[in-house]
């Protein structure tokens, strides 16, 4: 195995532990609230993170076996029940607004380290990953900031979906 391939798997390895920690954090998140909507947004977020732990597991798998990693599908996960016509009012909207400023710090984090890890690759399949992934992480942090903004002045689940759509 050459060092590039070391210094790869190595930032796979730290970037898994990311995504399922992102993944666990959005499940316990879910547990804060009682609102339908909140919960749906935060369980449809570990499911995103799930997904990208489980695509820089292939990559891994590839890159160890030495075989070829065809790209990465961006998830699409349903937006339907993500605060849409909500008229509930979040009880705990000042813990929630809390939980996702931490969330919004963690995935500018991962977006970075995504991005970095795509300009240091020289492997065209790889860097396509990290891009996409990258893409991902922003529209994450487009959907925290509008469920924040809606909190913080509704303190409902109440955005609108069209903000939503869409990666980059």
């Amino acid at each position: 195995m050459q060092q590039n391939d070391t210094n790869l798997l190595d930032a796979i390895t730290l970037a898994k532990e990311i995504e399922l920690k992102a993944s666990h954090y959005y499940l316990d998140a879910a547990l804060k609230t009682s609102n339908p909507k909140g919960i749906a947004l935060f369980k449809n977020l570990a499911d995103f993170e799930r997904g990208h732990y489980d695509a820089l597991i292939k990559m891994e798998n590839a890159l160890r076996a030495r075989e070829v990693f065809r790209g990465y599908k961006v998830i699409d996960i349903p937006l339907k029940g993500w605060g849409y016509d909500n008229d509930e009012i979040e009880l705990n909207n000042l813990e929630l607004i809390d939980i996702i400023d931490l969330a919004l710090e963690n995935e500018d984090k991962a977006e970075k380290a995504y991005t970095s890890m795509m300009e240091q690759s020289i492997n065209a399949d790889v860097r396509d990953l990290f891009s996409k992934l990258a893409a991902e992480e922003r529209f994450h942090t487009r959907v925290l900031n509008a469920a924040r903004t809606s909190l913080k002045q509704t303190g409902k689940w109440d955005f609108p979906l069209d903000l939503l759509t869409g990666f980059g």
